[in-house]
């Protein structure tokens, strides 16, 4: 006997939740995870991303929001994942802007480029930062003393109903959380290298890492 399958849901939800293999989840898109791979026991959602080491290598995976500060966690292509499938805005808090260092959850507006992401921890030897833009997160350095950048807080929201709230990141939540020791001594190098035989993904390349 073959198992019964109901073409049509008897029971529609919102947001539809699928699973896919991470290859086929577009950056930005969002996903819902389980046990993190460093063993931490808390489920949440997250953001697909790509990362780049300093030599502009790229490594697949996501930005886990929940459980502590947002960090990069690396996924192969063929992993399966549960991909969320509502369009959602990320809505700055402007009112909570401030002109300190970066911490780790924080959003960071550049006055001078105007660029916008998400600080993170991840792969590389202190934080990164996703853009809010591409969705692809790289390694980050904090302004010299005479530059300024703004950090605000920030949340996920359902495009079409502002009011659901996904994701939250409090002013009060944006604080320093140390990295894991086998995270922070880790060199670039340790980053898994695609982007040479992976070049008509579209990626982009960033020219003068090295300047951070």
């Amino acid at each position: 006997m073959s198992t019964y399958q109901q073409r049509m849901p008897l029971i529609e939800m919102l947001p539809g939740l699928r699973a896919k293999r991470l290859g086929e989840i577009e950056l930005g898109c969002r996903v819902l995870l389980g046990n993190s791979a460093d063993g931490t026991p808390i489920a949440g959602i997250a953001i697909r991303a790509d990362a780049l080491s300093r030599a502009g290598d790229i490594t697949e995976g996501v930005v886990r929001l929940g459980g502590g500060a947002p960090r990069f966690e690396r996924h192969a292509l063929d992993d399966t994942l549960v991909a969320i499938e509502v369009e959602y805005l990320l809505e700055p808090d402007l009112a909570s802007a401030t002109a300190r260092p970066a911490q780790a959850g924080d959003l960071l507006v550049s006055p001078a480029s105007g660029a916008v992401g998400v600080v993170i921890t991840g792969p590389w030897q202190g934080f990164g930062l996703m853009d809010v833009a591409s969705a692809v997160a790289r390694p980050f350095a904090q302004a010299k003393p005479d530059g300024v950048q703004l950090m605000l807080a920030w949340r996920l929201v359902e495009r079409e109903a502002r009011s659901k709230i996904l994701f939250v990141r409090q002013a009060s939540e944006s604080r320093c959380d140390p990295l894991p020791r086998d995270v922070s001594e880790r060199p670039d190098d340790e980053v898994a290298r695609y982007a040479r035989d992976r070049q008509n993904r579209g990626v982009p390349r960033y020219a003068g890492d090295e300047d951070d």
